[in-house]
């Protein structure tokens, strides 16, 4: 900062201005201050001129008092004081001479007359509270006075220097205490001894006292001009030198610096480079730390077990998994092959697989570990080798998998998916065998209610023939769920091989079989081009039988029912079909009922049937792998989705 500073100032034309000005501020300063000491000097004498002369009055005040005043011939200097109320002022000598007492206040104010007519020196006696009217005191004696009584000042006494018509003036003023001698005449006045009374004020012309300094002021300044004048040349003549050498500096130092600057933007190229290539490597390992950290993260997190071995055979690192798998801490494993961790049957399988690691890079075995307590855990090994660019060995490493609890749910599973299909095998046995033994029995009765109605009919009288008649419904009722229990029997135990369908035929068939009831109904039903899909014919038919018989079973009185059937092709090889209908429909919150066996939303005698229609439906969608999904409110008709692969 400070040779910045020192450069600019040489690098002026006029280098010197600047700190002439400096010297020049300082000569004046240092002027400022002389002038300042001897004007209190000055300040100083005018102090103690006007203080003797105070002082020489109040002494002689105090003469006059202890005398009880002084007694003068009255003349026309000295007339009878009109202010003294005393019996003794005025006395004649026995030669008649007239004498009139003077009191301090009189001496003062007489003194004053004659040294403000010989000298100029005014003297003022002042009070508070005056008898005289002359006394009173101007505004700056009463400043001063309640600057004493209210103890303003640190000095006893007031000097100032005031500005007048007639020039400068010092004024001066002490206070003036009523002392013992001073109450013979003024304690009638109420004053107490100590008390402020009033004062006494010096005023003189203050250009005396200054016209004593004025030689030593012109003394000073011609001394501090030629001090300036020496100075201000010698530092002329250095400044110029000194510029002189700074400029052959400088000249020297801006070819230096042309010379450091080449070379200097040389080594910053070559830093540059150096510290890209430090970057880059910095780079390269913060990716290398960071990829190695996500590693070992992954590794130490991985539900799976981690084995890791040199090209020796030896354990190199172990994750958490595999520890908690075979009950040892990470380094109890390592510095271990993994043959001393199973039985010698499995040990021949790890040589096996380990002795292949130069052969195949990728390997997949199972082994028996034995765990730290003992016990057996199957394990499944994914192994990969490892190699440099030689293609030598550097080790590998294997992703283990227990697979002890998979063994034994696939063992139990199996054998209960055994056990399941010997029961549901039964359970259609013998739901087959049940159907076709129940129908001989209902065909009986219904083959004899017949002959009931037709032969004896005339000899039942009327709740005879509706008990007849009841009983008839009932069998037939009867009949139809174990037909279509039978169906849906049918549906479970047929396994046959899908084969292609064509929809549109399989509607034809539907439509023909359903046309009585089409044309007794006066419905509508629209079929739109349908795709052709794998399937059961049978099945299919029966499926669609099922949803349009429905549709036009299930429909509010004095309705016109519409039933449209529509396609389309799905993503993944699948198709949707769509039966929409505009019948009653149904409250959503039933859909986990409507596709039961034998549940129905309304009684027998408001719609026919047995309920068992949608589970049929179903059961035939879930065997050809399909979905079947509705949508419906009620009064809104209902809107089936079947989605099958194509």
């Amino acid at each position: 900062m400070e040779f910045r500073f020192l450069d600019r100032c040489l690098a002026r034309r006029r280098a010197w201005l600047l700190p002439l000005a400096v010297l020049a501020g300082l000569v004046l300063l240092s002027a400022t201050g002389n002038y300042l000491h001897l004007r209190g000097h000055v300040v100083d004498m005018a102090h103690h001129y006007a203080e003797g002369i105070a002082r020489l009055i109040n002494d002689a005040r105090l003469w006059n008092a202890e005398h009880g005043g002084v007694y003068v011939p009255v003349s026309e200097l000295a007339e009878p004081n009109p202010y003294l109320k005393s019996p003794r002022r005025d006395l004649v000598t026995s030669d008649g001479q007239a004498l009139t007492m003077i009191n301090p206040a009189y001496m003062t104010r007489q003194i004053s007359e004659v040294t403000e007519r010989q000298a100029g020196l005014v003297i003022h006696l002042t009070s508070q509270r005056p008898l005289n009217p002359g006394n009173a005191a101007d505004p700056w004696e009463e400043e001063v006075l309640k600057g004493f009584a209210g103890d303003k000042y640190s000095k006893p006494y007031r000097l100032e220097l005031v500005a007048a018509e007639d020039g400068a003036l010092f004024r001066y003023m002490i206070p003036l205490l009523v002392k013992k001698p001073c109450l013979a005449c003024h304690a009638a006045d109420g004053y107490q001894e100590g008390e402020l009374r009033g004062g006494i004020s010096v005023t003189f012309p203050a250009a005396p006292h200054f016209a004593m300094i004025d030689s030593q002021v012109g003394w000073m300044l011609a001394g501090h001009g030629a001090a300036f004048l020496l100075v201000g040349a010698a530092l002329v003549l250095l400044l110029t030198r000194l510029q002189e050498q700074w400029l052959a500096t400088k000249t020297l130092l801006a070819t230096q610096e042309a010379t450091i600057a080449i070379r200097t933007e040389s080594l910053a190229a070559g830093k540059h480079a150096l510290e890209e290539e430090i970057e880059a490597r910095r780079q390269v390992e913060s990716d290398l730390r960071q990829q190695m950290e996500r590693y070992q993260t992954i590794i130490n997190t991985a539900a799976e077990g981690y084995w890791e071995l040199d090209p020796e055979r030896r354990t190199v690192t172990v994750n958490e998994a595999l520890c908690a798998m075979l009950g040892y801490a990470p380094e109890e494993m390592v510095g271990r092959e993994p043959t001393e961790f199973t039985d010698w049957r499995n040990a021949d399988i790890f040589r096996q697989q380990l002795a292949a690691r130069e052969i195949t890079r990728h390997r997949a075995f199972n082994v028996v570990m034995q765990t730290r307590d003992g016990h057996e855990r199957h394990v499944r090994f994914h192994g990969t080798s490892l190699f440099d660019d030689d293609n030598r060995l550097l080790g590998s490493f294997a992703f283990v998998t227990d697979i002890t609890e998979l063994l034994q749910i696939r063992e139990s599973a199996a054998a209960y998916a055994l056990e399941l299909e010997r029961s549901n095998r039964e359970l259609q046995d013998f739901a087959h065998i049940a159907s076709h033994d129940l129908q001989e029995p209902l065909r009986t009765i219904v083959s004899f209610g017949d002959r009931l109605l037709l032969k004896y009919s005339s000899s039942l009288d009327e709740k005879g023939r509706d008990y007849l008649e009841r009983m008839q419904k009932a069998a037939m009722r009867m009949q139809q769920l174990i037909e279509d229990l039978l169906n849906y029997s049918r549906v479970t135990r047929r396994n046959g091989a899908l084969r292609p369908v064509d929809l549109n035929l399989v509607l034809a068939e539907v439509l023909e079989d359903l046309d009585q009831r089409i044309r007794e109904n006066k419905a509508v039903v629209e079929i739109d081009p349908l795709p052709v899909i794998s399937g059961d014919h049978s099945q299919i038919h029966s499926l669609f039988l099922n949803l349009i018989g429905n549709a036009l079973k299930f429909q509010p009185p004095d309705t016109t029912p519409l039933v449209r059937v529509s396609g389309r092709q799905l993503a993944g090889e699948q198709v949707e079909i769509t039966v929409t209908d505009n019948g009653i429909g149904f409250d959503e919150k039933y859909l986990d009922r409507i596709f039961r066996p034998f549940q129905r939303l309304h009684g027998r005698d408001a719609y026919q049937g047995t309920g068992m229609g949608l589970a049929i439906c179903k059961k035939i969608v879930e065997r050809h792998h399909g979905e079947i999904i509705v949508h419906s409110a009620p009064g809104q008709g209902a809107v089936f989705k079947i989605i099958l692969p194509g």
